[in-house]
């Protein structure tokens, strides 16, 4: 698929929205973070080639980020590609489901690992505000799409058992009935209401609950109270390795820092996005990440605070999307490693793309409303 999309891209050679300020800043800074992850070979202090193959992975996910620029230069470009997120969002939730009892899956992807190559339930938590959203303002075949994929992706989160999705599931709620304009909020509340009832009457067995409420007391239960056992050990390992262990090198180095009954199969992850590009790539892996996602939402946070909330643009709708998704990856960011999830560097690449798509639409709006009593005079004449 990549070949194919890169292949396509050099025939055509689109040429990418007209730039309005520094909006590229964003995508900038990414490609300096995979710039750091490759040069973190060289300082790999168990081993480069892990750093390499990874950040080989990486750079084909950040050139197809980046290719959307090319590729996403009108409206009606964006409305297919929200079409292609639907249907993909619908596609992993049915083999979620059904997975399991059709042969295609074991039992361990069933329960927890489900079929994407990345994070099964954080990529649905990340994509379930785009689902509510083009709901209420998508096509016809978007909103078919989308109510389709909704429960499916609810249930595919339930299935995982993350509480940290469960979290990010609860975010995106709060979130879009405090981000959408109050018109929009009202017409969502029957969809809300039928999403809660569907989730908690018939997705969530009672385990599933007794499981969630471990969350109000981590230091009694042992995967939670062991996080800050690994948090600490990072902190020690970003102490002494201040310009990072080399990408994808936490794992091999924790056996150093964490008892072993604290290790599985004798390593530990970070169980956490910050820690890990923290103690990876260092401070000068740091910096570039994380200014890239704070530099992503302040664009969209623009977006959404200059829009005319009584008539919402498809651009503006999908901005208020990709924000509440870039939240909910940075809540599950907070009990796993979620740093590499190949739809957070979509969307920081998309935010790039939404800045401009916006400000085009609204100087032709502003166009058309300056046109609009000349022609009007015309016609008098």
């Amino acid at each position: 698929t990549t070949v194919a999309f890169i292949i396509g891209f050099l025939i055509h050679r689109p040429r990418p929205a007209e730039r309005v300020n520094r909006e590229a800043t964003i995508l900038w800074l990414v490609w300096a973070f995979l710039g750091v992850c490759v040069l973190s070979a060289t300082w790999a202090q168990v081993t480069p080639s892990a750093s390499l193959d990874a950040a080989s992975d990486l750079a084909k996910t950040v050139l197809m980020a980046t290719a959307l620029l090319w590729a996403i230069r009108s409206e009606s470009d964006l409305s297919w590609l929200m079409t292609a997120f639907l249907v993909g969002v619908l596609h992993a939730g049915l083999l979620h489901t059904f997975g399991f009892r059709l042969g295609f899956l074991n039992v361990v992807q069933d329960r927890d690992l489900g079929v994407l190559i990345q994070g099964q339930s954080q990529v649905m938590a990340m994509f379930v505000p785009l689902l509510i959203v083009m709901i209420v303002s998508g096509t016809r075949i978007q909103r078919l799409l989308a109510a389709v994929a909704l429960p499916f992706a609810m249930n595919s989160i339930v299935k995982s058992y993350q509480r940290t999705s469960f979290l990010a599931l609860l975010v995106d709620a709060i979130l879009l009935l405090l981000f959408l304009p109050r018109r929009i909020v009202l017409r969502l509340l029957p969809v809300f209401a039928v999403a809660a009832g569907v989730f908690m009457l018939r997705l969530t067995p009672e385990n599933y609950w007794n499981w969630m409420k471990t969350i109000e007391d981590p230091n009694n239960e042992a995967s939670a109270a062991s996080r800050f056992t690994v948090a600490h050990a990072s902190w020690q390992i970003f102490q002494d390795y201040p310009l990072g262990v080399g990408y994808k090198n936490y794992q091999y180095v924790s056996p150093r820092y964490l008892p072993a009954e604290s290790l599985t199969e004798g390593r530990r992850s970070s169980h956490n996005s910050y820690f890990t590009v923290l103690c990876e790539m260092g401070v000068q892996g740091f910096v570039p990440w994380s200014g890239a996602i704070l530099i992503a939402l302040f664009k969209l946070r623009r977006i959404r605070k200059t829009s005319d909330p009584k008539n919402l643009r498809p651009a503006e709708y999908s901005a208020v999307a990709i924000e509440i998704g870039l939240y909910a990856w940075l809540v599950t960011g907070l009990f796993g490693d979620q740093s590499n999830l190949d739809p957070a560097y979509w969307f920081l690449a998309l935010t790039v793309v939404l800045v401009r798509l916006t400000q085009s639409t609204r100087h032709a709006a502003s166009a058309d409303d300056v046109d609009a009593p000349l022609e009007t005079q015309v016609g008098y004449a």
